[in-house]
């Protein structure tokens, strides 16, 4: 049999093509680490060699930095895309988002700031999984342990009726939230775009009013609702809908998936949306045991950029097609991290001084330090004439930068890999329930998004901390 004909055979089960099993590292990448290495260095070398003539020392120890990441990434949290945990999840996006982003960035701007933001976007490819090595080495924990959860069945739900109740409770509270915030808003962006086309200068300012400038008492739980409740409300009821095939919990998804989708969509923020659709991809690929077919993997593809597409295309109908609308979403995905981190570099401490915890807002109140919004402040930073509202959220090596300068960003790396790694160890030892396979499928999505924010909003505002809440609410019932 020729080499073609073994791939083919891995790749078909059952007539269906595995889209995983084709794309993942194999057996033979995982005993040869360096060629692991090799795919994601390698790629960011030769997209460099592209963008530019030279290549500067320090983007040659880039690469080799990556080189050393991944092997040690690979022992420590495993790479396999069959078998995604926290840190993985986090890494290959890291990798596609901010890493190699970063070498266009780099020969973009001059110096003193590039090499000083070239080395910090380095640094997590280490400190990371330096932190995930440090909760394996102190806990005994074992990448065996994420192979043996992904093989074992989905356990048995506890008392039906409990679950029931502690979902119905949780729910009530939705509906209620979600009605008092219909009430306080004076004007939803959602139907505004759909009736008011081509308003882009409306728009974005109804949409910074209708959440981020709320005069509300309750503007923290709205944003929670959106971030958390839904999400795993949401996520919830596919894994009972998935475990049972009832027409009660049937209803319960398709009514809870209908109300969280419109309401996340309601501000036309992006991201919402779209984290829900990639939730539900995630607790489908979970509860196939890391198995993904071409199909599924296109359908969520699709469904992922459809909400996207759409608020770009009525924004813009003038200027932006759905081909022009998918090259701005690429744009916001595969530059602008990377490239407003590097205004985090410029600004602090050249504009601004390093502020010392003060950009954590909760910790900046409790030691009585004055809050400072480093977002909002790199934002008008670039964009001068921009609303004063803007803000330049990065990823999460920007704050950590903004507070403490370099030995900040060392630190928060270390601690991001063991809080990611602790979430993780977490979850494989719970039994493989719907409620715990449901937090996993969160907190894949939203650890991911320390490539876009900060660590303290990844663990409040974004909900890791509210997740855990909402998993002992339900165990509670359970």
């Amino acid at each position: 049999m020729g080499k073609g004909s073994l791939v083919s055979s891995h790749a078909i089960s059952n007539g269906k093509f595995d889209l995983f099993r084709l794309i993942s590292p194999g057996a033979a990448m995982r005993r040869s680490p360096a060629v692991l290495a090799a795919v994601p260095s390698g790629a960011a070398a030769a997209l460099f060699v592209v963008a530019t003539a030279s290549v500067p020392t320090v983007l040659v120890v880039s690469v080799f930095v990556a080189c050393v990441s991944c092997w040690l990434m690979e022992q420590v949290a495993g790479l396999n895309l069959q078998r995604l945990t926290i840190a993985s999840f986090w890494y290959w996006l890291y990798l596609a988002f901010v890493f190699i982003p970063a070498f266009f960035v780099f020969s973009s701007h001059s110096e003193p700031y590039r090499t000083t933001y070239m080395a910090a976007v380095d640094s997590a490819l280490i400190t990371v999984p330096l932190g995930v090595m440090a909760v394996n080495v102190t806990t005994g924990f074992h990448q065996e342990s994420v192979r043996k959860y992904f093989c074992a069945p989905l356990a048995r739900d506890g008392s039906a009726n409990r679950l029931l109740t502690g979902f119905l409770i949780l729910l009530g509270v939705a509906l209620v939230l979600t009605l008092l915030y219909v009430l306080e808003v004076r004007s939803l962006p959602l139907f505004y775009l759909v009736f008011h086309p081509g308003a882009y200068d409306e728009l974005v300012l109804l949409r910074e009013e209708s959440l981020k400038l709320l005069t509300s008492d309750l503007r923290y739980a709205y944003y929670v609702l959106r971030s958390t409740l839904y999400p795993l409300l949401i996520l919830v009821a596919f894994g009972r809908y998935l475990g049972t095939r009832g027409a009660l919990w049937r209803n319960l998804f398709v009514l809870t998936l209908a109300i969280g989708l419109v309401y996340s969509a309601l501000s036309i923020a992006k991201s919402p949306v779209t984290n829900l659709v990639l939730m539900l991809a995630l607790f489908w690929y979970l509860k196939k045991g890391g198995k993904l077919s071409l199909k599924s993997g296109a359908i969520a593809v699709t469904l992922f950029l459809v909400f996207p597409v759409f608020v770009v295309v009525l924004e813009q109908p003038d200027l932006v097609n759905v081909g022009g609308a998918l090259n701005v979403i690429g744009e916001r995905l595969f530059r602008l991290p990377a490239e407003i981190l590097y205004y985090y570099f410029q600004v602090f401490p050249g504009v601004a001084p390093f502020q010392h915890g003060a950009t954590i807002g909760l910790l900046a109140t409790v030691v009585g330090m004055t809050p400072f919004d480093d977002a909002n402040f790199v934002g008008r930073y670039m964009y001068a004439h921009g609303m004063p509202s803007v803000t330049a959220n990065a990823p999460f090596l920007g704050s950590l930068y903004a507070d403490f300068g370099f030995p900040g960003v060392l630190a928060g790396g270390f601690l991001a890999g063991l809080l990611m790694q602790a979430a993780q160890l977490r979850i494989v030892r719970d039994p493989k329930r719907t409620v715990h396979l449901a937090l996993y499928a969160f907190l894949l999505v939203t650890f991911a998004y320390l490539n876009t924010t900060s660590l303290p909003i990844v663990l409040m505002s974004d909900g890791v901390l509210f997740a855990f809440l909402f998993v002992w609410v339900i165990r509670a019932a359970d």
